[in-house]
């Protein structure tokens, strides 16, 4: 810890955010300077530093990431993930914990895209359900598919079902179908989630697809995936995310339920080249269900959260 204060030290314009995980430490350096990227990283007293460095013209990532006594798969995760998905720039240092992220994160677009768009999501949370039926496909064949955006997808796993849900993205994926299985869990949320017997289920949904079910049976039934899930949660609650739907778009934090008239309207001002013209997310309330799902703590974080988003959008 004292490398991490003596690195602090001379980054005066860093606020830190922490959360343990297994007795791992994970700090959040965030750079209230515009336009420091995360460039690069160093070793430094068995402590994992990613540096800020300028570039001109971007806008980029303010997220900077330290890990303390993380394990080698787990240093390797938090580098390609945060690099891959968090940062907005253009000039990453090549990493080989790249294959890794890849199995946290789902990433869809050109890597030299202008845009990068993150999405936490939950394949068993009803917003996230709305949000994709209105906002996948436009997001894959206006933004996407022209080389205007970089979408990269995490699902959390937060509800009953999730495991088994994003375990059967992943097995899908192996298969060529992520998107497929993706839309498909959604699409039939309300069968699937309640079924009594939920990888049958979705068993029978990638033969839908024409996987080969045998190999998803023994893709979806091996132990990986909590792990997977477990370092998607980190990235998850180290980005501030405490609820799904969340976004990042290059950088910049979204919170909570939005429909895809807004988001596009964000996605045109980062178009543009004028992030500070992107529209504070409206504040959406709480249907009933939903206030007595949850504690009064909890949801008393959410609109703290909500305010203090709209207090530091530009």
């Amino acid at each position: 810890m004292e490398c991490v204060a003596e690195w602090l030290g001379g980054h005066p314009d860093t606020r830190v955010n922490d959360t343990t995980r297994g007795g791992v430490m994970m700090m959040a350096m965030m750079d209230e300077r515009p336009g420091v990227c995360l460039a690069h990283c160093e070793m430094k007293c068995s402590v994992l530093a990613c540096i800020g460095q300028r570039e001109r013209g971007n806008v980029c990532s303010r997220v900077l990431v330290t890990g303390v006594r993380m394990t080698s798969w787990q240093r390797g995760v938090w580098l390609a993930v945060v690099l891959m998905v968090v940062t907005g720039c253009q000039k990453a240092a090549p990493l080989k914990g790249d294959t890794m992220a890849a199995a946290v994160a789902h990433v869809d677009g050109d890597s030299a895209a202008p845009i990068k768009f993150l999405y936490f999501d939950d394949l068993v949370c009803d917003d996230c359900r709305q949000f994709s039926a209105n906002a996948a496909e436009p997001l894959r064949t206006q933004w996407v598919a022209t080389k205007k955006l970089q979408l990269t997808v995490i699902d959390l796993a937060w509800h009953r079902g999730s495991v088994a849900g994003s375990a059967a993205t992943v097995c899908a994926a192996e298969q060529g179908k992520w998107w497929e299985m993706h839309e498909l869990l959604f699409a039939r949320q309300d069968t699937w989630k309640r079924a009594g017997d939920i990888p049958t289920a979705l068993q029978g949904y990638a033969g839908e697809l024409g996987l080969d079910t045998a190999r998803f049976g023994r893709c979806a039934a091996t132990k990986d995936h909590q792990r997977r899930l477990d370092a998607a949660d980190d990235v998850a609650r180290l980005t501030g995310v405490r609820g799904t739907p969340a976004f990042v778009v290059n950088g910049r934090a979204f919170f909570g339920a939005q429909d895809w008239g807004w988001m596009e309207q964000v996605l045109k001002a980062y178009e543009a080249g004028k992030p500070e013209l992107a529209p504070p997310p409206p504040l959406s309330i709480p249907t009933k269900k939903v206030v007595d799902s949850v504690r009064l703590r909890q949801l008393q974080d959410s609109v703290a959260t909500a305010r203090k988003s709209l207090r530091n959008s530009p």
